[in-house]
């Protein structure tokens, strides 16, 4: 009887959970949603985890996206911009604004893969927008970027328009076919580069839907 009693409360309190991150996200204004989701992708708010995702999942601001092994996520929000997160990566919707008084988006990405294509508020307001890595802060201006986080190493490559890469040690600007690479804590960004194609077709393919 009395495990029964056990499951029936973790049932009860699992429910009671779901019921407030329900809540949560209806008091919360939609900021975007996912578009595609491919294999293992899981959302967590508020520190909890709601469940896997599927395609048509609302998202709010301080969502977290996390994807396992041959995953794939793309997340549209309200502005048009694309963020694209292959295997293993990780992607926290850390601040998000669109509003005729206030533009900005910062989206922090630990770990993993990534494709961003810029929206409307870079458009209107490029100086607002930010790819927070571990290593280093990605600066955006209408831009396609491809980037990685893994192996203790940020890189990052511009196929459309420019950005900034910096952190606390240094800082460089990527146009049109540049990379840079900063390869741990404490290590300025590489010297700005055109990237070669083996290394182009290996960010793409992580991150290819």
């Amino acid at each position: 009887m009395f495990k029964k009693f056990q499951a029936f409360l973790v049932v009860l309190i699992f429910f009671i959970g779901l019921i407030i991150n329900t809540a949560l996200a209806d008091s919360h204004p939609v900021i975007g949603k996912v578009s595609v989701a491919k294999g293992s992708v899981e959302l967590f708010r508020n520190k909890q985890r709601i469940g896997s995702v599927e395609s048509g999942e609302v998202l709010v601001l301080g969502d977290i996206i996390k994807t396992g092994q041959r995953a794939r996520v793309l997340i549209t929000l309200n502005d048009k911009t694309e963020l694209t997160i292959g295997r293993e990566s990780q992607v926290k919707l850390e601040d998000y604004a669109f509003t005729p008084k206030r533009q900005a988006l910062v989206l922090d990405i630990p770990k993993g893969w990534f494709l961003y294509k810029s929206g409307d508020i870079a458009k209107k307001s490029p100086d607002s927008v930010k790819l927070v890595s571990e290593f280093a802060t990605i600066g955006v201006r209408g831009t396609k970027i491809w980037g990685a986080m893994v192996e203790h190493e940020c890189a990052v490559y511009v196929e459309d328009g420019v950005a900034s890469v910096m952190n606390d040690y240094g800082s460089v600007v990527l146009e049109h076919g540049d990379g840079t690479r900063v390869q741990g804590a404490g290590v300025a960004p590489s010297s700005v580069k055109p990237w070669g194609k083996k290394a182009i077709r290996t960010i793409k393919r992580e991150v290819s839907l």
